[in-house]
């Protein structure tokens, strides 16, 4: 570009004598642009071709990442939003595209339904610009795999018939069969969810005769396993599994679940020992992906083991650590499925405004007959909003529900203070596990009267009801307060209940 501007100016030193029908001024300026533009063009498109290599190289840098499990999926996400704007800079429609597809698939994997949603209705937008029928085929999947985990099996079904559509279509298969195969699996979910084991097994069977995988022969084994009593045949096809995974890098959310149907196996022998270490592992594996869904998964099987084991103490500190994760999701799940039921409600209402402007237009036309389909449309269109909204509430009520219940917990928490209810201390511990913990961080040495004085304190209740409870004096209460103050180093000034709820 430089040598361009430099040229120009030399020429232009010369150019006087030549430009006497124009003023030097002017002249000047024009050969400037021109010599500019022909010596700064090629270098400019030099410059763009290297800006693509590199975001082609930042991509399958992290695409090759992920299958070796070197970085989580949330960690994918932030490469692919910067990948997303380097892209729109430069104008690389197919890179943002791409991307964007990337983003979607990513922000399902972490149970973040509704934004992943919008970025796929981008991905849609902008490839109606590219046209290209592969990337149309993963949108639709990617769809599918949302309206799956939302419990949407109908809307999912529906997004996977289109993108197999058209992967027959444009003959997908035999440019990626590896994304052939992870459709036909996702799509063999739904009908496990559906407990429909036929169309379950079939899906999985064509999952497997495209290319064969580590996560599809384990699923095949779990077929065995749970629909044909098999554990010999079971066995056989974790051992695929194994192999596979051998054989080439397979990213941990795959083996996660070939150690998870493991567990199952020897869960199902009653080799429950066996059984904890493969659920442990497929956990520490689904953690490492942060993929909590299939971490709550494993827990729950997990969970069934200790119950057969007849481990009572594990299964409490089970349920005391993954109630969170729990609750946490199916209440993500439950805003996720209100906010689209809103969106959906809001576009059948868009739909119909339109719908009735255009009828308005042509009830001139054809009166009578217009008037007879519109109303039988606006009919339909009112019955499915009113469904939708009816299920809305539903939605809502359900989450005020379990507001209730933690408050309904609370209330039962203080009764049983009041009434000197021997088990009140191991309840608060159940409704606030964090309690205790952060306590004996701070200090160690404190003992389970100490903790338990605490907990009256952090429930709000007043020095000489806690006498009253605890059959001492107000004194011997004041006494205790001033050296939990002391073995916690809390100012005398400070809220004791207040400094409780703070930490």
């Amino acid at each position: 570009m430089k040598i361009g501007i430099i040229f120009a100016n030399v020429f232009i030193m010369h150019s006087k004598n030549t430009c006497k029908f124009l003023s030097f001024r002017y002249s000047k300026v024009l050969f400037r642009l021109i010599l500019t533009i022909f010596f700064g063009f090629p270098l400019w498109n030099k410059a763009q071709d290297i800006n693509v290599k590199n975001i082609d190289n930042q991509y399958n840098i992290t695409i090759n990442k992920i299958k070796r499990a070197e970085i989580s999926y949330d960690e994918a996400i932030l490469v692919n939003r910067k990948l997303i704007q380097e892209s729109k800079k430069i104008g690389y429609l197919y890179g943002e595209l791409r991307s964007s597809v990337e983003l979607g698939r990513y922000l399902n994997n972490v149970n973040k339904h509704n934004e992943s949603i919008e970025v796929l209705n981008y991905s849609s937008k902008l490839n109606k610009q590219l046209g290209d029928s592969y990337f149309n085929a993963k949108i639709y999947t990617e769809y599918a795999k949302n309206y799956t985990s939302l419990g949407l099996y109908q809307k999912s079904l529906n997004c996977f018939n289109k993108a197999l559509l058209i992967i027959n279509r444009n003959k997908i298969e035999v440019k990626d069969p590896y994304f052939v195969n992870y459709v036909y699996s996702c799509k063999a979910s739904v009908f496990q969810n559906l407990k429909q084991n036929d169309s379950l097994y079939s899906n999985i069977r064509k999952a497997n005769k495209i290319i064969k995988l580590p996560i599809v022969s384990a699923r095949i084994a779990r077929f065995q396993l749970l629909y044909k009593n098999n554990p010999d045949s079971c066995k056989h096809y974790l051992r695929e599994a194994d192999q596979l995974i051998e054989t080439k890098v397979f990213n941990n959310n795959d083996q996660a679940i070939v150690l998870r149907i493991y567990g199952l196996l020897n869960y199902t022998t009653k080799n429950y020992k066996e059984a904890v270490d493969y659920y442990k592992k497929s956990i520490e594996h689904s953690e490492k992906s942060n993929v909590k869904e299939e971490v709550l998964e494993t827990a729950k099987q997990l969970f069934a083991t200790y119950v057969a084991m007849g481990d009572e103490k594990s299964q409490l500190f089970l349920l005391n650590k993954y109630r969170k994760l729990s609750e946490g999701i199916e209440y993500q799940k439950r805003k996720d499925v209100i906010t689209l039921m809103q969106k959906d409600i809001l576009v059948e209402k868009q739909n119909e405004r339109k719908m009735f402007r255009r009828m308005l237009v042509s009830i001139s036309i054809i009166v009578l007959l217009i008037g007879i389909v519109w109303y039988s449309l606006y009919q339909n269109f009112r019955k499915r909003i009113k469904n939708k909204s009816l299920l809305l509430s539903k939605n809502k009520d359900e989450i005020k529900h379990l507001e209730n219940k933690l408050n309904k917990n609370v209330e039962e928490l203080y009764n049983m203070a009041k009434s000197r209810n021997p088990n009140f201390y191991t309840q608060f511990v159940e409704l606030y596990p964090d309690f205790p913990q952060k306590l004996l961080k701070i200090n160690s040495n404190l003992q389970n009267s100490e903790l338990q004085l605490l907990a009256f304190i952090y429930m709000n209740f007043e020095t000489k009801e806690i006498a009253d409870i605890l059959y001492k004096s107000p004194k011997t209460i004041q006494n205790r307060k001033h050296l939990i103050r002391k073995k916690l180093n809390i100012s005398s000034t400070e809220d004791l209940s207040v400094w409780l709820k703070s930490i």
